[in-house]
């Protein structure tokens, strides 16, 4: 599904070019559920945003289910963005002012579905996610394990046949963890290809492969 070949970033900082990716070579087969592992500073998260098609690289190939990413025009990237990935992070990145299922719909309006289309979806994946009879709260009405299954439920929004997830259990306790790392289980048995950024050695061992990145370099 995935693939880098000799895939380098860098930015510039003044006159300054700092390497961040040095030579990545990656392959990532669908269905498989990988950790992403490595030190603060290492690439990971750059990495991860140039899987999800939200950051560019300076040399090399990406490869997405047979298309090479940098003939994309910016429309036809943002169209694979919101159709082939879902993104989960971290900081859960839920709109406070919306509701769970309206958070869970947003993604569905701006692909032009109707109102009775979105809340049926939105409905039927908090269902599955558990949280039946949260459809009306607010984010700041659920706790930390039931805003990232909201999360969750969003990202599964456009049936995405790859999901990336940035440290999503960085900020919730033991428990709601593993029910988060249940959850991803549950789809990656259902067919989904996950990516997960993580520095939690035991996260890790519920991933099928761990990647370890370091200094920029696939280690």
């Amino acid at each position: 599904m995935l693939r880098l070949i000799d895939l380098q970033k860098s930015y510039r900082l003044g006159q300054t070019s700092i390497a961040i990716l040095h030579q990545i070579n990656l392959s990532i087969e669908s269905n498989e559920f990988i950790a992403l592992m490595g030190p603060s500073g290492s690439g990971k998260s750059t990495l991860l945003n140039i899987l999800g098609i939200l950051d560019d690289y300076d040399q090399g190939e990406y490869w997405l289910d047979g298309t090479l990413m940098k003939s994309l025009t910016e429309t036809r990237a943002a169209q694979y963005r919101n159709r082939f990935i879902g993104f989960v992070f971290q900081s859960f990145n839920l709109l406070s002012h919306l509701t769970a299922l309206e958070n869970v719909a947003l993604p569905l309006r701006y692909l032009g579905q109707s109102l009775h289309e979105r809340t049926n979806c939105s409905k039927s994946l908090l269902t599955q996610m558990g949280l039946e009879g949260r459809f009306h709260h607010l984010p700041t009405e659920l706790s930390g394990g039931q805003r990232q299954r909201v999360a969750i439920a969003r990202a599964l929004a456009t049936r995405p046949r790859l999901i990336l997830a940035d440290e999503p259990t960085g900020n919730l306790d033991s428990s709601a963890s593993r029910e988060i790392l249940d959850v991803f289980s549950t789809l990656h048995r259902d067919g989904a290809t996950i990516v997960l950024v993580t520095h939690d050695e035991e996260v890790a061992r519920r991933t099928q492969r761990t990647v370890r990145i370091r200094d920029g370099r696939v280690v």
